[in-house]
């Protein structure tokens, strides 16, 4: 997911389609401290991103947790956990 580095909340617009066919739409927000990384003279500035806060609306989303909330380099780690409502 992409995320910014200097605003305090990003916004996520999904658009979801299930296998009948139908569309739902959701809204993420993310909020976040960002933390200037740096490592080298010769390298541009990067961020770093502590999650402190995330929300959704419930079309077909029906809960969304932080898992991890340090975002770095370690591209393995799982940060969000979203669970989506039943459908019939």
């Amino acid at each position: 997911i992409p995320i910014s580095h200097t605003q305090p909340e990003d916004v996520l617009f999904l658009t979801l389609l299930d296998t009948l066919g139908n569309t739902y739409h959701d809204t993420i927000r993310v909020q976040k401290e960002n933390y200037q990384h740096f490592e080298s003279v010769d390298c541009q500035a990067t961020y770093f991103h502590k999650l402190t806060g995330v929300s959704s609306t419930h079309h077909i989303i029906d809960t969304i947790e932080i898992n991890n909330p340090t975002v770095n380099y370690d591209a393995t780690n799982e940060h969000f956990h979203i669970y989506f409502k039943a459908r019939y």
